[in-house]
């Protein structure tokens, strides 16, 4: 099977992104595109980036986008103020389900959780469940160092942006899918 370098997909009607810089080209491999089952296609791994660190996570298909709290939401967006570089910096610290994942701790001392299928900032109400639902475990993406979080609460379901939406979805074997769901966790964002 060969891969070739191709730019991610485009969304009708809207123009593409701006190229990734060569080091985070991204390289989709062609595949069927029936969806898989909800256990995940992916190996079991340990985490490729420290914790502990204030990081921001931004999109691989729209490489100005970043994750930040648009109140207890997160979306997907620019960052235009020094307001929005602070909505969307969180700590990464090891899973609370899972140590060998991530949970993303918000300055407010809640966590981004998955709930009702949606990426939010909550408090942590020490049960078992919130822990799940705060637990991502790192994946490797289709895009060069690309990542993409797996959720510890419902294995196969993977984060992904639908429009600036965050979104915890079964994993799908297309290129769209593979492509919002590819992340880079980089620095906070100056």
């Amino acid at each position: 099977m060969s891969t070739k370098a191709s730019a991610p997909a485009k969304r009708g009607g809207h123009p593409s992104p701006a190229a990734p810089r060569a080091a985070e080209s991204p390289v989709l491999p062609h595949g069927d595109p029936t969806p898989t089952p909800a256990k995940s296609p992916f190996r079991q791994g340990g985490s490729p980036k420290a914790t502990g660190g204030e990081i921001a996570v931004r999109s691989l298909n729209h490489p100005g986008d970043y994750w930040h709290l648009s109140g207890d939401d997160v979306k997907l967006g620019p960052l235009t103020s020094a307001a929005a570089r602070r909505a969307a910096t969180f700590r990464l610290v090891k899973g609370l389900a899972n140590g060998r994942c991530y949970s993303f701790a918000t300055a407010g001392g809640g966590y981004l959780n998955a709930r009702d299928g949606l990426l939010r900032a909550g408090d942590d109400d020490g049960s078992p469940a919130f822990e799940r639902d705060a637990t991502f475990c790192p994946r490797p993406s289709a895009f060069a160092g690309g990542t993409s979080l797996e959720s510890a609460a419902h294995s196969g379901r993977f984060l992904r942006h639908d429009g600036s939406r965050l979104r915890l979805d079964p994993y799908r074997n297309t290129d769209l899918y593979r492509a919002d769901s590819a992340f880079l966790l980089v620095d906070k964002p100056a």
